[in-house]
């Protein structure tokens, strides 16, 4: 949180007395004990009455927000002495929360601030507090308050979201599907923040662990489209070989973020642009056209790979948040983690040779959204095929079926069936390499059917009427 220096205002108050913030612990019961406690005592009757609650209270609502400490201090410690029963803390919890959104956050702030204090199995109360204010409310019968309550609604669970998971995090596979919007607090701009950790990344030469949590932070402000985008301009703009596959291998890296989301961005997003824009920069020209071809099939291989390790789609955020149950169920349904496969050092040659993860026996399927997404890139390459004309595009084209062939072998079967009929032959009528092989032909179609045979009959034969052109020129 940024605050003014000298900033008196209750807002900034409460922030420096009582926010809980990682890394920035404050004693709980020192708000506690700064409670005023006839207001917390008449706070508390004006929970418990049923002559509307809070409403017809004649505290302020910064009298509330500052004695809500003491409030769930004694709420907390009835309901761990068994003298009010969970149905009555719920109650209690509900009318504070449907009052004002402000009241759910001070309530959460403080029983999250509670939570860094006590011992792992004194949690349950506490926690289940705070889920309890995560629950759905009911829409305020006050005309007056009605005006955006659901976007004060969704800010409010967002906010103790991220409270809760400060101080309690949750499994990190699921972080993402519980708070969307885990972003950096800065005051510079989005660009600058990019600039600056990305210098640090060339300056060190690796990727430090806070710079990577500074990218995902921008991943999740800004979607993969924005990230991907200037992390691959950052290839495109290096000047020596070594220099651009160093910086590829950091970006494909980083790509592992969020793979699937991040593939998908380079491959419908960025790539169609710099391919049917002809004024757009970066330009397709050698060597950057074969790294970025490289970096494409990388991130292909490894998407299929993680739908393939993943069989069942990701849960809802709905059904997320039902980890935690409510007050009066049990804290966490109790689920097993498959320990993360050992990685030793890679680059990008070892990559070539190496298959990602171990060998399977089924080709992984394509799914939704990649097969839409490259069914798109294949048509977009076959438009630029329909005319005799060899350009660095061309040589991309080449370059990314060559490379899709020899590093993904059996795995990217289900890939090359998406290939529009007549593509390879277009290109091989084009651009004749020293690496279009027979193998390389054979490789690109299904064997075991007909039509696969007859489509790679029909490319040999034109393959061998180019060579023997060249060999009738060559004398």
């Amino acid at each position: 949180v940024v605050l003014e220096e000298r900033g008196n205002t209750f807002f900034e108050k409460w922030v420096r007395e009582c926010m809980v913030e990682r890394n920035k612990h404050k004693s709980p019961m020192n708000n506690v004990h700064s409670c005023d406690q006839s207001k917390v005592d008449e706070l508390l009757a004006h929970l418990n009455s049923t002559d509307g609650g809070l409403k017809n209270s004649s505290l302020k609502w910064n009298d509330i927000c500052m004695n809500i400490p003491g409030m769930l201090h004694q709420l907390l410690m009835a309901w761990e002495n068994e003298t009010i029963s969970a149905t009555e803390v719920k109650s209690n919890l509900d009318s504070i929360k449907q009052r004002l959104c402000c009241y759910a956050v001070c309530a959460a702030s403080w029983l999250c601030s509670y939570m860094q204090t006590v011992r792992d199995d004194e949690l349950l109360k506490p926690m289940n507090m705070v889920q309890q204010l995560l629950q759905p409310s009911q829409t305020p019968e006050d005309p007056t308050q009605q005006e955006n309550f659901k976007e004060r609604l969704l800010l409010t669970h967002q906010i103790i979201k991220k409270m809760k998971n400060d101080v309690h995090p949750a499994p990190i596979h699921k972080l993402r599907a519980l708070m969307p919007t885990q972003n950096l607090v800065s005051q510079n701009p989005l660009e600058e923040q990019f600039t600056e950790v990305w210098k640090t990344i060339v300056d060190l030469g690796w990727l430090p662990v806070e710079s990577t949590q500074l990218l995902d932070n921008l991943l999740q402000s800004c979607g993969p489209i924005w990230l991907v985008s200037r992390l691959v301009n950052e290839i495109m703009q290096c000047k020596y070989s070594r220099e651009m596959y160093k910086t590829m291998d950091i970006v494909f890296a980083l790509m592992h973020l969020d793979i699937e989301r991040c593939t998908i961005a380079l491959l419908h997003e960025w790539l169609p642009m710099i391919l049917l824009n002809k004024n757009q920069k970066p330009e397709m020209i050698e060597p950057q056209s074969t790294v970025l071809a490289r970096l494409c099939v990388y991130t292909i291989l490894a998407t299929l790979d993680t739908i393939s390790a993943n069989p069942s789609r990701k849960r809802s955020h709905a059904s997320d948040s039902e980890d935690m149950d409510p007050v009066t169920g049990p804290l966490l349904k109790s689920r097993k983690l498959n320990a993360d496969s050992g990685a030793g050092d890679s680059t990008s040659n070892d990559f070539v040779t190496d298959p990602i993860t171990h060998s399977r026996n089924e080709s992984p399927s394509v799914r939704e959204p990649l097969q839409s997404c490259l069914q798109n890139l294949f048509k977009i390459f076959a438009q630029f095929l329909k005319y005799d004309e060899l350009s660095p595009k061309i040589n991309f084209i080449f370059e990314f079926l060559l490379l899709l062939v020899q590093c993904g072998k059996d795995r990217i079967k289900p890939v090359l069936k998406l290939l529009p009929n007549g593509l390879v032959q277009n290109l091989l009528k084009i651009i004749t390499t020293d690496e279009s092989t027979v193998g390389f032909i054979l490789r690109i179609y299904d064997l075991n059917t007909a039509s696969g045979r007859q489509s790679a009959m029909t490319d040999l034969c034109l393959l061998r009427n180019i060579e023997l052109r060249k060999q009738s020129i060559n004398l």
